[in-house]
C-alpha cells in the first residue's frame, strides 16, 4: 500500500515535470513568434490556435492534480496573455466569441436535462432558479456595496449591481463531477441542483442585459442599489422582461418543433451535429431580433428536445465539445484579461468569496426552498446540503468577458468576479462530498 502511494507521488511529479517542460517550450516558441516581423499577419490565427491547446493542458492538469480545469485554464490564459491579445484587445471580437460560446453552452445544458424530471420538480426548481438567484444577486451586491462604502472603493452602484447579476448563476460542469461520485439517498436533490444550474443561467443573462442597459446607456445612473432594483421592478422593465420570456419561449418551442421534425422525418446522420449548432444559433438570433431572450430560446429548444439512443453518438460529441473545449476556452480568455491588480485585491476578493459561499448561498437556499421541506421527500438535510452546492462558473465568466471590460471601474469589478469564481470552483467541490456524508445523505455502497 505504501509502495503504491510512493509510485502515485512519483507519477504526479513526472507529470508535473513533463508539463512544465512542454509549457516552457510552448512559451518560448510563442515569444519567438511574437517578435517576428510578419507576426501581425498571423496574430489572430496564433491566438485561435492557443485557445484549444491551453484547454487541452487545463484538462490534463485536472486529471493529474484534482483541481478543476477551470482553475488551470484561468492560470494558463494569464500566462499566455500576450499571445491571446489579438482576440482580447478587440471588444467586438471578444463579445462575438463569448456570445457564440454561451449559446452552445446553454443549449448543451438544456440537452443534459430530462424534461420529464424537470416537470415533476418544476416548482422547487423554478423557486431556487428565480427567487434564489434574485436573492443571491441582491445580497452579494448589497454586501459589496457596504464594503465599498466602508473602504471608499471606486465602484459605482451600477457596476456593483451588474456584478451581482452576473454571479447569481451556478455551473453544471463543475457540479456534475461531484454528483457522479456521490450516491444520494434522495435523487431529487441532485435533480434540483443540476436543473438550477442550467435554468438560472438564463435569468442571470437577462438580469445582466437589463442592468447593463441602465449602467451603459442611462445618463441618470442609479444612486443606490435599491434604486437600481426599483428600476428592475418598474412596469416598463417588467413588460420588457415578460416580452423577452414569451418571445424566447415561443422561439424555443418552434426550434424544438423543427428539431423534432428533423429527427422523425428527414435526418442526415453526417449533418446532425452542424444542424444542432445551426438551430441553437438561429434560435438565439431570431429571438434577439424580435425582442425576446435569445438565451432562453436556446435553452428551451435544448430542454424540450431529446436526441434518443439513435443519436447517442451525436449527443456525446456535442457534450464533449462543450465540456472539453468550449468551457475551458471561456476560462482561458478570462485568464488572459487578468491584470497585475488582481493580486492586489486578493484580500477583498477572498472576503467577498467567503460572504458569497457561506452567507449569501445559505440565505438564498432557505428563502427559496424552505417552504418545500416535508414535500416530495425533500427534508431539512437536503436543504442544508444544497447550501454547499454553489459553484459559479462558465456563464458568469462569459458575462464578465462581455460587459465588465467596457466599464470605467471594470478592472476592480472584474478581479472581484474572478476571485469569486475561482474560490467556488476550488473550495466547494472539496466541501460538498464531506458535507453530504456529514448529513448522512449518501447511500451505503
Amino acid at each position: 500500500m505504501k509502495r503504491a502511494q510512493v509510485m502515485s507521488h512519483a507519477q504526479r511529479a513526472q507529470r508535473l515535470g513533463s508539463f512544465l517542460l512542454e509549457i516552457g517550450l510552448l512559451y518560448t516558441l510563442i515569444f519567438f513568434i511574437l517578435h517576428q516581423p510578419g507576426y501581425p499577419n498571423i496574430a489572430t490565427y496564433l491566438a485561435a490556435a492557443l485557445i484549444p491547446i491551453l484547454a487541452f493542458y487545463a484538462h490534463r492538469l485536472e486529471g493529474a492534480f484534482r483541481i478543476p480545469f477551470f482553475v488551470w485554464a484561468i492560470g494558463l490564459g494569464s500566462i499566455f496573455r500576450e499571445g491571446l491579445m489579438p482576440v482580447l484587445s478587440s471588444p467586438s471580437t471578444l463579445t462575438w466569441i463569448t456570445t457564440f460560446l454561451g449559446i452552445l453552452i446553454i443549449f448543451g445544458g438544456g440537452l443534459d436535462l430530462s424534461f420529464a424530471h424537470v416537470r415533476r420538480l418544476i416548482f422547487p426548481i423554478l423557486s431556487i432558479s428565480i427567487i434564489g438567484a434574485l436573492v443571491t444577486a441582491f445580497l452579494f451586491s448589497a454586501s459589496l456595496s457596504g464594503i465599498a462604502t466602508l473602504l471608499h472603493l471606486p465602484l459605482s452602484i451600477g457596476t456593483i449591481g451588474l456584478l451581482g447579476a452576473m454571479l447569481c448563476s451556478t455551473d453544471p460542469a463543475s457540479i456534475l463531477p461531484t454528483f457522479q461520485m456521490l450516491k444520494l439517498k434522495n435523487p431529487d436533490t441532485k435533480t434540483i441542483a443540476i436543473a438550477e444550474s442550467a435554468a438560472n443561467d438564463v435569468l442571470a443573462t437577462i438580469m445582466t442585459v437589463v442592468f447593463a442597459g441602465f449602467v451603459l446607456n442611462n445618463t441618470n445612473a442609479p444612486a443606490s442599489l435599491g434604486a437600481l432594483y426599483a428600476n428592475l421592478l418598474s412596469v416598463h422593465v417588467l413588460l420588457d422582461f415578460l416580452k423577452e420570456i414569451i418571445i424566447g419561449g415561443l422561439i424555443g418551442y418552434a426550434s424544438f418543433s423543427l428539431l423534432h421534425i428533423w429527427k422523425t422525418q428527414g435526418h442526415v446522420s453526417r449533418a446532425s451535429f452542424p444542424f444542432l449548432i445551426g438551430i441553437a444559433v438561429a434560435s438565439f438570433s431570431l429571438s434577439t431580433l424580435w425582442g425576446g431572450s435569445g438565451y432562453l430560446a436556446t435553452f428551451v429548444a435544448g430542454l424540450l428536445f431529446e436526441l434518443g439512443t439513435e443519436f447517442r453518438a451525436v449527443e456525446e460529441f456535442f457534450i464533449n465539445l462543450v465540456d472539453g473545449f468550449i468551457k475551458p476556452a471561456v476560462f482561458v480568455l478570462l485568464g488572459g484579461l487578468i491584470l497585475p491588480s488582481f493580486l492586489g485585491i486578493a484580500g477583498l476578493g477572498i472576503i467577498m468569496s467567503i460572504i458569497f459561499m457561506f452567507l449569501v448561498r445559505p440565505i438564498a437556499v432557505l428563502t427559496s426552498l424552505g417552504w418545500f421541506v416535508g414535500h416530495q421527500n425533500f427534508g431539512i438535510r437536503d436543504l442544508l446540503f444544497l447550501d454547499a452546492v454553489r459553484e459559479t462558473g462558465v456563464i458568469p465568466a462569459v458575462l464578465l468577458l462581455a460587459y465588465i471590460p467596457s466599464l470605467p471601474d471594470g478592472e476592480m469589478a472584474f478581479s472581484i468576479g474572478v476571485w469569486v469564481i475561482l474560490s467556488t470552483l476550488i473550495v466547494l467541490p472539496l466541501l460538498t462530498s464531506w458535507w453530504a456524508k456529514k448529513l448522512q445523505l449518501v447511500r451505503a455502497t
